[in-house]
């Protein structure tokens, strides 16, 4: 019997397909021993897809673990990035591939790179396929505070056919967008909304002005947030001084305040 290439995992043993759902037994030399198992295999080209369903929560757990090395991690990322281009499939991960990407974008670092050039592949792989639910999660990384996933966002949304569910969130969110603080942001913003020829009208106020409070809200969060902690932090130092001072002249103050 001829056993194709789809059908085995022949660069993993039994021993660990066993174990790579638990993967947090393996030692930090097991881990890169099982990526560079797999990277050997992806080398000519990329796994079939049933095969690389099989390895994606191994790669996922390695680029979020922050005990793994660099070079196990970095690995992960550059086999993630080789199967970006089988995001036609259905039989991939897409919607947890594409949240991770955020996330890595999000976490800094080295995979910044990997998570903005991934979400991108992905988003042109999957092209006219995508999912409301795909779509959304990438429209609500415009809503971020962080500039870069902000830009990452907008390119993948340029490769990607939004549908009639996720069409007034593209809108409302792309229009957003166009006056974004930062310069690139909002060129990238226009370019996308003259190359779907958008537009808004009346109907869309109500989505408009969600958004906004939505802005608002997080705009008067932060400034309660931060004058509440100025005066936690000067009513603390108020009272450690005054303790102080009633310790070294042997007079209680405190009692002026029960």
């Amino acid at each position: 019997m001829v056993t194709t290439r789809s059908s085995r995992l022949p660069f993993i043993s039994f021993s660990e397909k066993k174990n790579i759902e638990y993967f947090f037994l393996f030692s930090l030399e097991q881990v890169f021993s099982v990526l560079s198992k797999i990277q050997k295999s992806a080398s000519f080209e990329p796994l079939p897809s049933p095969s690389f369903f099989y390895c994606y929560k191994l790669l996922q757990e390695v680029v979020l673990d922050s005990t793994q090395t660099e070079e196990s991690q970095e690995i992960a990322c550059q086999l993630l990035q080789t199967h970006c281009a089988l995001g036609d499939s259905l039989l991939l991960p897409r919607l947890e591939m594409i949240k991770l990407f955020i996330n890595l974008i999000i976490l800094g670092g080295f995979k910044v790179r990997f998570g903005q050039g991934c979400l991108v592949d992905l988003s042109r792989a999957i092209d006219e396929s995508a999912t409301t639910e795909e779509l959304m999660t990438i429209l609500n990384g415009l809503l971020s505070s962080n500039t870069l996933l902000r830009m990452s966002c907008l390119q993948a949304l340029s490769n990607v056919a939004c549908d009639e569910n996720s069409a007034i969130a593209f809108a409302t969110r792309v229009w957003i967008s166009r006056f974004d603080d930062e310069e690139l942001v909002s060129n990238l913003a226009k370019e996308l909304w003259d190359e779907t020829d958008s537009s808004i009208g009346p109907g869309y106020a109500p989505y408009l002005i969600e958004l906004l409070s939505f802005f608002l809200f997080s705009f008067f969060f932060f400034l309660f947030s931060f004058f509440f902690f100025l005066f936690s932090f000067f009513f603390f130092f108020f009272f450690f001084f005054l303790f102080l001072f009633g310790f070294f002249f042997k007079k209680n103050y405190l009692f002026l305040f029960l």
